[in-house]
């Protein structure tokens, strides 16, 4: 159910960014502040998908891992990708 919903948001950011490239490619005048508008759009809805992907995936990520150490590590290495988006 979770993938469903993050493949959701993908197909949305998707047909957000087709938008801007058809009016890029268009050879019509195209209103630059709906462009604009489309940019802001993506950026915040990459952001909160990272943000979903983050945390419905991390505990998946790390569960395998036996040696509490090795588990620490790569948390404390997601984390720290994570802070970087």
């Amino acid at each position: 159910m979770e993938s469903q919903k993050l493949t959701n948001r993908l197909n949305r950011i998707q047909g957000q960014i087709e938008a801007i490239k058809k009016n890029l490619d268009s050879t019509e005048a195209h209103d630059c502040e709906e462009t604009i508008q489309l940019l802001k759009a993506v950026r915040g809805a990459l952001q909160k998908f990272g943000e979903a992907y983050i945390q419905a995936y991390t505990k998946e990520c790390i569960s395998s891992i036996n040696d509490p150490i090795q588990m620490k590590q790569k948390y404390d290495e997601i984390l720290q990708s994570a802070l970087e988006l």
